[in-house]
């Protein structure tokens, strides 16, 4: 899929004698920057993350960095699994996921997805955690 970017390079007349029509197509070129660097940020601060990839990305295993949040008061253990603390739950850092197939024992469990804040706060205190 082609970015603003390429589109509008592709797109661009080969010749220009007019100085206000090359002043008019570099400040749309520019919005097409503003525009796009928008997007990508977009993008990125929409990125969901599994506490077993952090962990892996860590040499972590999930349960070990699961039970380090604990004890840093970032996890609490319910019925329904691992819940952010209330210090935590609505500071950006993750959400839930309820999966739509139940366990055997008919509880629904959910499944917390770490923002990219997040993520840098559970890598901060694995390697605070790790000194």
């Amino acid at each position: 899929m082609k970015t603003v970017l390429q589109h509008a390079y592709q797109n661009r007349s080969t010749t220009y004698t007019n100085t206000s029509t090359n002043s008019r197509y570099l400040e749309l070129l520019e919005e097409l920057v503003r525009m796009e660097k928008a997007r990508m940020k977009l993008n990125a601060d929409c990125t969901e993350y599994l506490i077993s990839t952090i962990g892996l990305d860590l040499g972590i295993a999930a349960k070990t960095l699961n039970l380090m949040l604990h004890k840093a008061g970032v996890l609490r253990m319910t019925r329904a699994g691992w819940v952010l603390t209330g210090d935590y739950q609505d500071a950006g850092y993750a959400f839930y996921k309820i999966p739509p197939v139940q366990t055997k024992s008919a509880k629904t469990r959910h499944t917390i997805m770490w923002t990219e804040k997040g993520r840098a706060l559970v890598t901060s205190i694995a390697r605070q955690t790790r000194r």
